[in-house]
């Protein structure tokens, strides 16, 4: 899937003729393309041309199956304790309208199995992911280096901005002829190069675009108001994690949002709160997995789960799963067999609520579990990632680095790849990593 010899030779081709000062100078003259500093890296991931229509069936019909999960939660309660939401999360999920497409934007993080060699998704994004309009832009990058040497375009991120495009569709339609109005919201103060990025590629367009605190917000006769304007679409760009701290201190969010989304102006609001908080959550990769859910499920789509996602559950005390052929209590399972397993609590952000047990002290490790039973926290299989050559600018040394394979899925189209690379276990930008433009390769 992961084609390494395609990714070699392309490092030696583009190497030939290559100069490093130029590069560089070139490359600080683009559009910024990171929320961090991170060394550009290449060659690009390069994907087996001939797996490119397999990974989109596979994740396009995920998709699928993760919106169905979003509307059972809607519909049953046995769904709906499995995932541990507090009071403020059912009210927001019960006041607003049930979308068409509850989950519009979305990253399925996942990595190519050392092992096996095949596609497993770890995590859903399914609240507000990053790298959608950076992703393409470092694509973009990376095929002017590589020149004639790159392989033609197979996604719209290898060449186009979907994400800002899909805003641009939507602000359009509600906006019914006029300039649609948008809303990026943040925290204030805390508002990333995206975000801001995001408002100027709208508001180029022609649009009204503002990065916005959620306390900010107004509500008029007229619909939602920030900055003075009428707003027709948000992209809330608060991740869940964050999200639930801002509620906590600001509880009266939770009564302006459920009594704002019930205008007949609201606008509309990417990605609903039964997105963020259902599909995003952790807890979502144990419940597919899980006998509730399976007598609401077709054999197809019990299949691709067991494809898919390795074995995952819910950390729930006194537990007992079904782990390698027998049955094991949670509290045995944990402590013996910690080098296999990976905690994840239900949300977090840049990797921070990630334990890997083949990197953590014992105590470390007993320390985190014991913090985690009964929050919605899973536990995972870990999924060994597959190692790539990768040379950063200005370095003669090649490393195999750790790498993932993240799938861009916007309407529930497969739009592009991304990818993350590390010398560590936990391959996470934001912890020691950097980021590879992905291309497919030639293929069918």
């Amino acid at each position: 899937m992961i084609d390494v010899v395609a990714a070699e030779r392309l490092l030696e081709a583009w190497e030939r003729g290559f100069d490093a000062d130029e590069a560089e100078r070139w490359i600080a003259e683009q559009p910024a393309y990171q929320n961090i500093t991170y060394p550009l890296a290449l060659p690009p991931l390069v994907i087996d041309g001939s797996r490119l229509q397999e990974l989109r069936t596979s994740v396009e019909a995920y998709l699928v199956l993760l919106e169905k999960l979003v509307a059972l939660y809607r519909q049953h309660r046995q769904i709906q304790a499995l995932f541990h939401l507090d009071i403020a999360a059912a009210e927001l999920i019960d006041a607003e309208a049930e979308p068409a497409r509850a989950i519009r934007v979305c990253r399925l993080d996942g990595y190519v199995d050392a092992n096996s060699g095949r596609y497993q998704v770890l995590e859903h994004n399914a609240d507000c992911p990053a790298g959608t309009l950076f992703t393409p832009r470092l694509n973009t990058i990376v095929r002017r280096l590589l020149g004639d040497h790159a392989p033609r375009p197979r996604l719209a991120m290898d060449s186009a901005d979907p994400f800002t495009a899909l805003l641009l569709s939507v602000g359009r339609a509600v906006a019914s002829g006029r300039a649609p109005a948008f809303a990026v919201l943040q925290i204030r103060g805390r508002a990333n190069r995206e975000s801001h990025e995001v408002a100027a590629v709208l508001r180029m367009a022609g649009c009204t675009c503002e990065v916005v605190d959620p306390r900010d917000l107004a509500l008029s006769s007229d619909g939602w108001i920030a900055a003075g304007c009428r707003l027709d679409v948000i992209w809330n760009k608060i991740n869940t994690a964050a999200w639930a701290v801002l509620v906590q201190e600001a509880p009266e969010l939770v009564g302006w949002f459920a009594t704002a989304m019930q205008h007949s102006a609201a606008p509309c609001h990417i990605n609903s709160f039964a997105a963020r908080y259902v599909a995003e959550s952790k807890t979502a990769l144990a419940v597919l997995r899980s006998d509730v859910l399976a007598r609401w499920l077709t054999a197809e789509e019990q299949e691709l789960i067991a494809r898919l996602v390795p074995w995952t559950e819910r950390l729930v005390r006194d537990g007992e799963v079904a782990y390698e052929g027998a049955r094991w209590s949670l509290g045995r399972l944990v402590l013996e067999r910690r080098p296999e397993l990976v905690l994840k609590q239900c949300y977090d952000i840049r990797g921070d609520g990630v334990t890997i047990g083949r990197s953590t002290a014992d105590d470390a490790w007993a320390a985190a579990i014991e913090a985690a039973w009964d929050t919605g926290a899973v536990l995972q299989r870990y999924v060994p990632p597959t190692r790539y050559p990768v040379r950063q600018l200005g370095d003669l040394t090649t490393q195999l680095l750790f790498t993932s394979l993240d799938s861009f899925v916007f309407d529930g189209q497969l739009v592009g790849f991304g990818s993350k690379a590390s010398a560590r276990d936990k391959v996470n930008l934001f912890q020691g990593g950097t980021k590879l433009a992905v291309v497919v390769g030639d293929g069918p």
